[in-house]
């Protein structure tokens, strides 16, 4: 599974502030750097920029642009070319933020977020998110949240937490769609069911896939006030998702304890 800027945005909501790039929050996050020296006048080509990278959630204090806040605009420049998945500024000296900039990473599709607390701490949030990168990268991490949420004496709030550990961004209305594979499948026959789930119409931040008991849990999720097509979804689930990957499924649709339609 994917983790992706708006999983972010949801973990530290109370920390952040959105001021540009609201299209791009669905780009995936492989990992955290720290934007530092690379941009320095003077130092820019005297060292590789190592710490940039595709798909990456970049920090920054800006202390660097302490003389020059336009030197925040060619950063946000310079994030969109490297294949950025977003940008955090912690603004310790209040630098005024450019409108080109902003202008920029809204054309781009760049999220810029400001932080708005004094407990966001890069370190700290550098733990925290590398870990949840790597819980969702496990084949193991979203089948055991299932697997508690399932208990008989798992609470309603229990249920929830597990799976807004699955995926911090689902929305409160959910639909649960199971379909039973004649194989378990091997994780490159895996990896195109999750490609071809990508590519579907389901996919989306409020959605997951989800290998789990010798079969596939499709978990689509929308507002409250929005009515899931169940047999629309399951439609999609046979003919984009595991018939685009060349899989097949045998059985019926299985309920897994979560009423279709129901609410977090």
């Amino acid at each position: 599974m994917l983790y992706t800027v708006s999983d972010f945005q949801r973990l530290y909501a109370d920390s952040l502030r959105l001021v540009a790039g609201q299209g791009g929050l669905a780009r995936t996050i492989d990992e955290v750097g720290i934007l530092d020296y690379e941009l320095m006048s003077g130092l820019r080509d005297k060292y590789q920029r190592k710490n940039l990278a595709p798909r990456q959630l970049v920090l920054s204090t800006f202390l660097y642009a302490k003389d020059d806040p336009y030197l925040i605009g060619e950063a946000v420049r310079t994030l969109v070319a490297e294949g950025a998945s977003a940008l955090v500024i912690k603004n310790a000296l209040h630098l005024p933020l450019p409108e080109s900039a902003l202008r920029y990473a809204n054309a781009r599709n760049l999220p810029l977020f400001v932080v708005q607390s004094d407990g966001f701490f890069f370190d700290q949030v550098i733990v925290e998110v590398t870990g949840r990168i790597r819980d969702l990268g496990s084949a193991s991490f979203a089948a055991n949240q299932i697997d508690l949420a399932l208990r008989e004496d798992a609470s309603p709030r229990e249920v929830r937490e597990c799976a807004l550990a699955i995926n911090p961004s689902f929305e409160e209305r959910v639909a649960c769609l199971y379909l039973r594979l004649d194989e378990e499948p091997d994780p490159q026959e895996l990896s195109r069911i999750e490609a071809a789930f990508l590519r579907s119409s389901l996919a989306g931040v409020g959605s997951a896939l989800v290998c789990y008991h010798r079969g596939i849990l499709a978990i689509v999720t929308t507002d409250p006030e929005e009515r899931i097509d169940l047999a629309g979804c399951m439609e999609v689930l046979r003919s984009e998702v595991l018939a685009g990957a060349g899989a097949s499924a045998g059985g019926r649709p299985q309920p897994l304890g979560v009423t279709a339609g129901g609410s977090l």
